[in-house]
């Protein structure tokens, strides 16, 4: 008997052992799943994490990329405006010089026409005085014998026969500068 209940209860022993042996490998079995089951859950978390990072760095770069761009853009639009107003300063600067070639164009004509008026009347100034010298010298070289005096005179003559032509090129020329005379 005592070695039928002593192999009982090692049999009893053994099969208690042997469902804690199961029960333990089962928990075991649960706790390797578990720590698997954490250490893939783990896995996902740091993928997910690496694709939101990748994601992240994707959305900065483009950012990045587009303010390069939006940059790049600002400084040729910059670049292009200063050109414009290069160019419609030299523009008004042309114009200035136009309009400053014009007027001193202008005051060259009104000067001219003024130097024109003053020769005209200078010389006419001159020919009523001249022509009053001439008729009497005319009467006199006429009248006067003597030769010395008579030479004397026709020097006064051709004088002012010399002086009134160049009175009267004057003003022909005055005429011709306002268009009176034709050549």
């Amino acid at each position: 008997y005592y070695i039928l209940s002593k192999q009982a209860a090692d049999e009893i022993f053994l099969e208690r052992n042997q469902d804690l042996l199961t029960m333990l490998d089962a928990v075991s079995i649960d706790e390797k799943n578990k720590s698997q089951i954490e250490l893939l859950a783990s896995e996902n978390e740091l993928h997910k994490m690496k694709v939101e990072q990748s994601i992240t760095w994707m959305i900065v770069m483009g950012g990045l990329v587009l303010i390069v761009v939006l940059v790049t853009i600002l400084l040729f639009r910059q670049r292009k405006i200063r050109i414009e107003h290069k160019m419609q300063v030299r523009e008004q600067n042309f114009r200035y010089d136009l309009e400053l070639k014009d007027l001193e164009s202008k005051k060259l004509k009104e000067l001219d026409h003024l130097k024109s008026r003053f020769f005209a009347n200078i010389s006419h100034e001159f020919r009523t005085p001249l022509t009053l010298i001439l008729s009497p010298a005319e009467k006199l070289l006429s009248k006067i014998t003597d030769e010395n005096q008579r030479n004397e005179l026709i020097l006064i003559h051709r004088y002012a026969l010399k002086l009134r032509r160049l009175i009267n090129q004057l003003l022909n020329l005055s005429k011709l500068e306002a268009g009176k005379l034709k050549i």
